[in-house]
């Protein structure tokens, strides 16, 4: 079954290839200007980018549509996001540079666990993912500190949500806790 994602993301990437090496924006859209010869097949209007992106959009969106067809919502979310990609039919996270300088690295997420990332995504952006990242690994940190005090927002903030389910509640909830100290 994953396989068949994979298969579907790689003919998504391919149709919208083609899309764009037969419409070429610029091309296309300055085809024609000033030589009434080729001017057959774009006005005044569509000789500039606004007509050619709103095609070329329409275009990949329609690709994107059919593509995405019986794929898990979950999934979708994380791949348009640009958060990971697909190797083999598993989602693999970018991790470069997130743990250290230069550190080339990705996370691969159990088909069981898609569901858990995508929600952390929801709630919380990059955070959300870092967190789970993390928690994967006990609690991993990072060389820098703005991403350990994302993972620490992100656990507090989901320790309160086991303590209060209800988000009316959790709203007028007064708890607090430290992510870190300002040092020069």
């Amino acid at each position: 079954m994953a396989e068949d994602w994979e298969a579907k993301f790689h003919a998504l990437v391919h149709e919208m290839s083609s899309i764009s090496s037969d419409m070429g924006i610029y091309p296309q859209s300055v085809k024609g200007y000033n030589d009434e010869r080729d001017y057959t097949q774009r006005d005044g209007f569509k000789n500039g980018w606004n007509a050619a992106v709103i095609e070329y959009g329409s275009a990949l969106a329609e690709a994107a549509g059919r593509a995405a067809q019986g794929m898990d919502e979950d999934l979708q979310v994380l791949l348009a996001a640009d958060v990971g990609w697909l190797t083999d039919g598993v989602l693999h996270l970018n991790m470069n540079d997130t743990w250290a300088w230069a550190v080339a690295d990705s996370e691969e997420v159990p088909a069981t666990d898609v569901a858990a990332v995508a929600g952390l995504f929801r709630r919380w952006g990059w955070p959300g993912i870092v967190y789970w990242v993390s928690e994967r690994h006990q609690g991993q940190r990072s060389a820098f500190k703005d991403i350990n005090r994302f993972i620490d927002f992100v656990r507090h903030e989901e320790e309160l949500r086991k303590v209060e389910p209800s988000s009316s509640k959790r709203a007028y909830k007064a708890i607090t806790y430290t992510l870190g100290t300002v040092a020069e």
